[in-house]
Parts: structure tokens; C-alpha cells; sequence
């Protein structure tokens, strides 16, 4: 039990240390484009990860760190799925990683914002069928000649 919480502990730290190193996580910053100092902060995290693992390096860092994101972005995904469906609050889906919370400043960078088509139905079916009549005319064209 103990070695389970000083685990929690280590990862909670990690994550702190991964939220305080934007150049690593906020892509719209500059920094994030600044490979340089991207660099050296994932050797500050690396240098943090060996605490467990002295084998790590930054590959296995960015594993770590994509393994994180994923389970966030896919338990983020159910949580909002829920909250969509209409669900009392007493249903909505409540994240099963204990680090959900942790990593709750990646939200912003995690959620894709669905685009509206400047088409209705109508037009797009006008589009088609006067795309479709355009190629069948050309169609024809080519054999008359």
C-alpha cells in the first residue's frame, strides 16, 4: 500500500513538474516551437523519471507523457459524451484514472471544436446534382465527336 501511494506521489510530482514546462504541452506557444528549450525541458522531466526508472530517456519520457495525454483525452471524451446525452448530474460519467484531475490543464488542448458548414442540405444537394448533370453533359460530349 505504501509503495502505491509513493507511486501516486512520484506521478503526481511528474505532472505538476510537466504543467509548470509549457514549451512541452501548450502548442500554440511559442515556446512549443522553440526546440531548444523544449529539449531541455524534457531532460528535466527525464532527470525526474529516472527517480523510478534509471533506464529512461527522453524517448521513454515522451512514451510516459503520450501514454498520460491519451488516457486523459479518451476519459475526457466519455465524460463529455456523457454530459451531451442528456444524463441527470448524478449519471455522468466520473473518469476511472485516479490523475484525471491532475491533468485537467490539458482540456484545452485536448478538445476539438467541430466546424460549421456555411451549406445547408439544400445547397449541397443543388451542388451535387449540378456537379453530376456538369460531368454527365461532358460525358456525352466526348462521344459525339
Amino acid at each position: 500500500m505504501a509503495n502505491k501511494i509513493n507511486n501516486e506521489d512520484f506521478w503526481r510530482e511528474f505532472i505538476h513538474l510537466y504543467r509548470s514546462l509549457p514549451a512541452t504541452q501548450k502548442i500554440k506557444s511559442d515556446m512549443y516551437k522553440d526546440r531548444v528549450l523544449k529539449q531541455e525541458f524534457y531532460i528535466k522531466l527525464t532527470e525526474k523519471l529516472k527517480e523510478i526508472d534509471p533506464s529512461a530517456d527522453i524517448n521513454t519520457t515522451k512514451k510516459k507523457l503520450n501514454t498520460l495525454r491519451s488516457n486523459y483525452r479518451r476519459e475526457l471524451k466519455k465524460v463529455i459524451a456523457s454530459k451531451k446525452s442528456g444524463r441527470s448530474t448524478d449519471d455522468i460519467y466520473l473518469p476511472s484514472v485516479w490523475y484525471f484531475e491532475e491533468l485537467e490543464f490539458l482540456r484545452d488542448h485536448e478538445i476539438q471544436f467541430s466546424g460549421t458548414s456555411t451549406m445547408d442540405e439544400d445547397s449541397e444537394e443543388t451542388f451535387l446534382n449540378t456537379t453530376t448533370a456538369t460531368q454527365q453533359s461532358q460525358d456525352i460530349g466526348k462521344y459525339r465527336t
